[in-house]
């Protein structure tokens, strides 16, 4: 099996590179900000500092900041699915 079939992408949604500023909160940490470095229709990926990484399998709450409108944007349930030194993976919870 060649080199790029091992590495196939095994999302079932296709991720966008963007960066928008985030409201995240978490259990203990409480609020942050953050950053996306990419997004799609079953989760994001949060660049943030590593003093505020919550835990794999812990439930946050995620708010996109500065969406064109007048309406608040809404606060999303998300749970971390990956860990990385610059960030981390979360889904939607449905």
């Amino acid at each position: 099996m060649s080199r790029q079939a091992n590495n196939k992408e095994l999302r079932s949604s296709p991720r966008v590179n963007i960066s928008l500023r985030v409201n995240l909160t978490m259990t203990d940490s409480g609020q942050v900000y953050a950053v996306t470095r990419d997004i799609s229709d079953e989760g994001i990926f949060l660049e943030l500092d590593t003093d505020a990484m919550p835990e794999i399998g812990e439930q946050v709450n995620v708010q996109v900041q500065g969406l064109p409108g007048e309406q608040k944007p809404p606060w999303v349930e998300m749970v971390v699915v990956r860990s990385e030194p610059e960030g981390v993976g979360l889904k939607i919870i449905e």
